[in-house]
């Protein structure tokens, strides 16, 4: 499954990103803001960032249950910090669309031109 995620900041795209990662799996505009987590996250480069920001997604949900539809994410250099909001997850309140095994580098791209385009594969 591959989704693409705008921005006008790169931070905006990131954001974007994690809110298509949950909508891919669930009815995102369900989930409440009940429990406020951050994630601080360092990479080799950009690319390396976004998938291992969406890895880190991908674990919290596995093994804590928890699911997020708020997303604050501030970038500098290779550094991110993201501040996010959900709850755990309930299929009977979020519903279940394709759920995600893995984040992949296949055809993972992070675009810039009069903003930020990024694409990214799930494998489900």
């Amino acid at each position: 499954m591959q989704f693409v995620a705008y921005g006008k900041t790169l931070e905006e795209a990131f954001e974007n990103a994690a809110m298509a990662f949950f909508d891919a799996q669930l009815e995102i505009s369900k989930v409440e803001c009940k429990i406020k987590r951050t994630i601080k996250v360092h990479s080799e480069d950009r690319i390396s960032l976004l998938y291992d920001f969406l890895s880190e997604l991908l674990y919290i949900q596995d093994t804590e249950g928890l699911v997020f539809s708020e997303f604050n994410v501030s970038i500098s250099g290779n550094h991110l910090v993201c501040e996010m909001c959900g709850e755990h997850y309930d299929i009977n309140k979020h519903g279940q669309k394709s759920p995600v095994k893995a984040i992949t580098y296949h055809n993972m791209k992070i675009e810039e031109d009069n903003g930020y385009k990024i694409t990214v594969v799930l494998d489900v």
